[in-house]
């Protein structure tokens, strides 16, 4: 392998330079609970191309952040994390669909914004 010390390693990762096609990213849910959690539930696909029917989930790193009602940033972190609490995380998503579960420092029960794919113009 031309990188051993790549941090992140993965057949899926791999899967970038082996498979043709550009994935779509879905947001299947997204739903803030009253107990200061917010579950967001993710899915990608790739089309079929010529000699590659079958497409694999690749690596998608998704930096993202919730807002407020009012559009203030809140803190928030992966469930079950001890990091510290920031404004934005980044969910490795790298199955067909996945489930991420956040801890969110002052969601009062109250509808939150998504903000996602930060840092992509």
């Amino acid at each position: 392998d031309a990188n051993d010390s790549a941090p992140i390693r993965s057949a899926e990762f791999g899967r970038w330079y082996s498979q043709a096609g550009t994935p779509t990213l879905t947001v299947v849910s997204a739903a803030a609970h009253g107990n200061g959690h917010y579950e967001i539930v993710l899915q990608q696909s790739t089309a079929p191309t010529a000699g590659q029917k079958t497409k694999g989930p690749l690596l998608l790193p998704i930096t993202m952040g919730l807002l407020s009602v009012s559009g203030t940033p809140l803190k928030l972190r992966l469930s079950g994390s001890t990091s510290p609490m920031e404004n934005t995380v980044v969910l490795h998503l790298t199955k067909a669909r996945q489930c991420f579960l956040l801890e969110v420092d002052g969601a009062n029960g109250e509808a939150l914004t998504l903000s996602l794919l930060r840092g992509w113009s």
